[in-house]
């Protein structure tokens, strides 16, 4: 099934502090500081690839979210209540979906205005 529509992550200068830090406990692990910032570095990196985003798809009855790691969300149209643009002041605009039952989710794709009318579309047919 291919979907009807795909987009990409949007990249924001948030996205730097995570993997950076990460990188940094690491390196510093690796010159000499022990096992502890092995560890922690290694679990920054991991968590950042584990949560960041990499592409949304969407199908006639699903949005499928997918991450970096073997990581797939599957969010059904029947399960959606709303879709709005939201602007978050750190990010830019965002595409918040309301669930009817469960955490809402907040995605940030390239055309956030395309993506929210589409999921509209989506919902209203």
């Amino acid at each position: 099934m291919t979907p009807t529509y795909s987009d990409g992550y949007r990249f924001a200068l948030d996205d730097l502090p995570g993997p950076i830090f990460g990188a940094w406990i690491l390196l510093q692990g690796l010159t000499g500081g022990g096992p502890l910032p092995i560890l922690l570095g290694l679990a920054a990196v991991g968590f950042t690839l584990f949560k960041r985003h990499r592409r949304y798809d969407l199908y006639e009855d699903a949005l499928v979210v997918s991450y970096f790691v073997p990581r797939v969300l599957a969010v059904y149209m029947r399960d959606i209540e709303s879709v709005q643009v939201v602007r978050q002041p750190t990010v830019g605009p965002v595409v918040s979906i309301r669930r009817k039952a469960g955490a809402n989710v907040i995605i940030r794709p390239s055309n956030p205005e395309e993506m929210a009318s589409r999921l509209n579309d989506a919902l209203n047919a």
